[in-house]
């Protein structure tokens, strides 16, 4: 959320507290409730509110340490109209990565007309509902603070990696080489230069769809491993997309 932009909305009821926040034509939906039945109380008579007039489009994360945890709220969330969209499963990495990493000259950080190209991409390939891409302002400030790392082909972004570091953990937010360019290396080489960014970390995470069967392989060979973590992202009045 950008803070004075007006990007959050809330809304209150006995021992619960919705939270919606403004993301291009739909709304990312949180909550703090006492417990499920105020969960439920209050959902119900937010959503009987909205129904009479404003129908908005809605995505709710749930997250849990397994799917049974987290089965109860999704339960509820699909009573009350919600589909679930996708599952995203949490991987890591734990220990310091080698700050030897063979750099490829091609990969650098992008610059902001580049960072424009990387938004364009994460809109045109990565879920929008499910899979929190930033606006495109933070994209380009990542950007500028070397968080944004391309291989280009005649001015054309083909391959990316955004990354952010918090401490001693770097948390990898997308990895993506262009499907005209599959077969280049052009993703190992990304991946190696984050790792050389990040020799310094001691934990690396991220978060990947559970049905992406390829990339997951991908991520095991590199030592990464899944936690038992999981994301279920339901959607609300959104066509399947």
């Amino acid at each position: 959320m950008l803070a004075g932009q007006g990007a959050m909305f809330v809304e209150q009821g006995d021992g619960c507290l919705l939270v919606l926040q403004r993301d291009m034509d739909f709304y990312h939906l949180y909550y703090i409730a006492a417990g499920i039945e105020n969960l439920e109380k209050g959902l119900a008579r937010f959503l009987e509110d909205d129904e009479k007039g404003r129908v908005l489009r809605l995505a709710v994360d749930i997250v849990g340490n397994t799917p049974e945890a987290i089965g109860p709220l999704v339960t509820l969330f699909r009573r009350m109209g919600f589909d679930r969209r996708l599952r995203l499963i949490r991987m890591s990495r734990i220990g310091q990565l080698d700050a030897l990493q063979e750099y490829a000259p091609e990969v650098h950080c992008a610059d902001d007309r580049e960072a424009v190209q990387v938004y364009g991409l994460l809109q045109e390939y990565f879920d929008r509902y499910g899979e929190q891409i930033p606006l495109q302002v933070e994209i380009r400030e990542m950007a500028a603070n070397g968080r944004v790392l391309v291989i280009t082909d005649a001015s054309r972004v083909v391959g990316f990696v955004v990354f952010e570091i918090n401490g001693v953990t770097s948390y990898l937010r997308y990895w993506f080489s262009h499907p005209e360019y599959r077969d280049r290396k052009i993703g190992s080489k990304l991946l190696r230069r984050f790792f050389a960014e990040c020799s310094m970390t001691k934990r690396q995470l991220f978060w990947v769809v559970d049905t992406n069967g390829n990339a997951i392989k991908k991520y095991r060979h590199y030592g990464f491993r899944e936690e038992e973590m999981t994301d279920d992202v339901l959607v609300r009045n959104i066509e399947n997309n």
